[in-house]
């Protein structure tokens, strides 16, 4: 008898499920319909799984985390993973009175998101649009970390203003968050950068003699802008476009010939993923080219001791003065 009551008890301890009447367990109770909300938690439980000491489960791993622990009737899981659609929970018996296989539940997800947004670049006073999007029936608010560049600190939907009237680079972080109801999703960075207008000043009008030399520097900010000029009178001897400061050669014209340039200054700015082309005002000044005076050849002179002599010069150009050196002034002439 003392030798039954011990295969009793060992068989008590070790076989419960053939002394006990554990019943079976209820589905898991919980939204099946999620959204990856990083400030909300979903609750999931097994309705008559306090005594089945369950353990739960999360597939695929990273889908979302649990709010405390992973184990005991109830669980809060938070869905901010970036895999889906779908998910499966299960709650797993560990007390050996149950049947060990686990009660499982599909769960759907939807994520709220900011679809990858590009970087932003503007001159000084442009008008700017940028579209922003990501997960349907979603709002998208944002926050500019410099409001320099012509943006208010926070705002929703895309982006619509004018670029701020900078004198030098100024660049912001926006970032952007989906939101649907008390729901908060995923985010978005991206940069605003605006770039200074170039400037140039007009330089003083020019005036050079037919086959002269003729070289313009021009002056302007920032460092590094280019000039692009253009010439309305190529007769000059200057082509009718360029860019850079101005050195030529005049025509050697038999006329008097002016002409308007205008410069405009403009500057390529450059990042790591992208560039904006900024182009200023332009200025315009004129340069004039007058024919080279010419003089003819006179012919020699003869005459006697005391007597007057006069000899006329003649020459091109307009109303032309002629100066002269005398290599013998013993003639009488300085």
């Amino acid at each position: 008898m003392k030798n039954l009551l011990v295969l009793l008890t060992l068989l008590t301890n070790y076989v419960p499920s053939l002394f006990c009447q554990c019943p079976s367990l209820e589905p898991i109770d919980g939204p099946t319909q999620v959204r990856t909300c990083i400030n909300l938690t979903d609750f999931y439980t097994v309705p008559n799984g306090a005594d089945a000491n369950l353990v739960w489960t999360l597939t695929p791993t990273g889908i979302g985390s649990f709010q405390g622990p992973a184990s005991g009737e109830s669980v809060g899981i938070r869905w901010g993973g970036l895999y889906g659609p779908t998910a499966q929970l299960c709650a797993t018996p560990t007390n050996p009175c149950y049947d060990p296989t686990p009660v499982c539940l599909t769960i759907n997800i939807e994520r709220l998101f900011v679809s990858g947004i590009s970087h932003v670049r503007a001159c000084a006073g442009d008008y700017v649009y940028h579209p922003i999007t990501g997960s349907p029936n979603t709002e998208f608010l944002w926050t500019c970390l410099n409001p320099a560049v012509g943006l208010p600190p926070t705002g929703s939907g895309d982006l619509d203003f004018t670029a701020a009237n900078v004198t030098a680079y100024t660049v912001s972080g926006i970032i952007v968050q989906s939101v649907q109801g008390d729901c908060l999703g995923g985010q978005q960075g991206f940069l605003v950068m605006v770039y200074p207008i170039p400037t140039v000043t007009a330089p003083a009008p020019v005036t050079a003699c037919g086959g002269a030399q003729v070289s313009v520097t021009f002056q302007g900010t920032p460092a590094g802008a280019d000039f692009l000029w253009t010439n309305d009178n190529p007769a000059i001897g200057l082509p009718a476009a360029g860019s850079g400061n101005l050195s030529f050669t005049a025509a050697p014209v038999t006329q008097i010939e002016t002409a308007t340039i205008t410069v405009t200054p403009s500057k390529v700015n450059l990042d790591a993923t992208g560039s904006v082309t900024c182009t200023g005002d332009p200025v315009t000044f004129t340069i004039t080219v007058r024919p080279t005076p010419t003089v003819d050849d006179p012919p020699d002179v003869a005459v006697c001791r005391g007597e007057p002599v006069a000899v006329a010069f003649s020459g091109s150009g307009t109303a032309p003065t002629y100066a002269w050196t005398n290599s013998h002034p013993a003639i009488g002439l300085p």
